[in-house]
């Protein structure tokens, strides 16, 4: 086995597994059209952040075990190619495969007899073969494909790639084998499917079925917030030393991969004539929730006498997709389509933002102001909105945060971080979650 291994594509997914590669005594040539990216690891330096990342890159780039070119290498360098580059969903929800299409017709100008090519994006079912294996048959070299799909969690992908099965999916039983040959040196267990449609599917069963078991919380939660219940009360009760039950907490459902991956299970299952309908729903419903809890959140404000959010101070709590483990990835997030829904009911209001690790430079994306603070953030708002559940948002002191707010306010936790029936009223100032607004109704007699 060539110890250079060629891995195309070092955003989130690629640049981890350059990493953890090189862990397992490989040189890894990285390629990647980012010069910004480029930049990055020349200096050992990750563009995202994750625990212990920059160290270990660090180390490899300094050592020579891991280096960065726009260019595929040379013929013959690599026996080995890894693809990794991301497949965005289009304007019109389908996937775009044009990224992965221009790579692989570099890798069929560079592969020689024997060499194997991984795919690692994730694509819809029939890909690996309609598309990948059409492309490369060009080459007329004998060839290794393999589809090997990536599930770790991000901000835990450095440790995960080391205690995770790697399911491998082979064009052929050759394939299989030599693919999973290679993850076995940095997977504790390999677990081989029979076709390359099998391991496509397994991301996306995998991305769906969180998907699906966060939309039915978020489904609680409308429920709750329908008949007067506490969802944190009624999913504790519903779970707690049963064993049959295990579903978490509500909150918004975005990132790189639910937000998309649903989408392109179904696209991938119209072209055998299949619907997944209760994928969909799930979906749907996630996507559903920025606007009907931004609804919720105006009929609360209405019930407090605040009609017109002309010129009054809108913050938000986190802008990355998630908060645990941390992230400072802004791709797919929730934070965006709660803005959106925000603006077209309160489109004169003042927004500003505040995230513990995201970089302020970022934050003109969402055209947002800049709170450096929590402080900041709360100082003079009329609405808090906690849309992730960093660490720092569950920590902080709310109710001396909401003595900075206005005389009237609003505290919306999409994550129920504090117990509604603990949070001290600080005059006409209220504390709500998302299926935990029934304190408020109450108190403002609210239907």
């Amino acid at each position: 086995m060539n110890k250079t291994v060629c891995i195309i594509g070092l955003g989130y997914v690629g640049l981890t597994l350059a990493v953890a590669v090189a862990n397992a005594g490989f040189k890894v040539h990285g390629v990647e059209r980012s010069a910004h990216i480029r930049d990055a690891v020349a200096r050992g330096h990750a563009h995202f952040s994750e625990k212990g990342l920059d160290q270990e890159l660090g180390k490899h780039v300094d050592a020579g075990n891991i280096w960065c070119t726009e260019e595929l290498p040379k013929p013959g360098a690599c026996s080995i190619f890894v693809i990794t580059v991301g497949t965005p969903l289009t304007k019109d929800g389908a996937i775009n495969l044009a990224s992965l299409e221009e790579v692989l017709r570099g890798v069929t100008r560079t592969i020689h007899d024997g060499d194997l090519v991984i795919l690692r994006s994730t694509v819809k079912a029939g890909t690996s073969r309609s598309i990948a294996k059409r492309m490369l048959d060009e080459s007329g070299r004998d060839y290794d494909l393999a589809f090997c799909p990536e599930r770790t969690l991000e901000g835990k992908a450095l440790l995960e790639l080391s205690q995770l099965p790697q399911v491998v999916g082979g064009l052929t039983p050759r394939a299989t084998e030599n693919a999973g040959a290679f993850f076995a040196r940095i997977s504790p267990k390999i677990l081989a499917v029979d076709s390359l449609e099998a391991a496509e599917l397994v991301k996306l069963v995998n991305n769906t079925q969180r998907d699906l078991m966060f939309a039915f919380a978020n489904e609680i939660a409308e429920m709750c917030d329908a008949t007067g219940v506490s969802v944190t009360q009624l999913i504790r009760a519903a779970c707690e030393d049963y064993p049959r039950s295990k579903i978490p907490m509500p909150g918004p459902v975005g990132g790189p991969c639910l937000e998309k991956d649903p989408h392109i299970l179904a696209e991938g299952l119209r072209e055998v004539a299949y619907v997944p309908q209760i994928s969909l729903a799930g979906r749907r419903l996630n996507e559903e929730l920025p606007r009907s809890s931004i609804t919720r959140m105006g009929k609360l404000l209405s019930s407090l006498g605040i009609e017109d959010m002309r010129g009054r101070k809108i913050s938000i709590l986190g802008l990355a997709f998630k908060g645990v483990p941390e992230t400072d990835d802004l791709r797919g997030t929730m934070a965006a389509h709660i803005l959106e829904a925000a603006r077209a009911r309160w489109p004169n209001a003042r927004y500003c933002a505040f995230d513990p690790i995201v970089q302020h430079d970022q934050y003109s994306q969402f055209e947002l102001d800049v709170c450096p603070t929590l402080q900041d953030a709360f100082d003079g708002s009329t609405l808090v909105i906690i849309q992730n559940n960093h660490r720092a948002f569950n920590e902080m002191r709310l109710a001396e945060l909401m003595t900075r707010m206005e005389s009237t306010a609003l505290v919306y936790d999409y994550w129920n971080l504090f117990d509604t029936a603990t949070v001290p009223r600080q005059s006409n100032r209220h504390y709500a979650g998302l299926g935990n607004t029934h304190r408020v109704s109450a108190q403002v007699n609210i239907d």
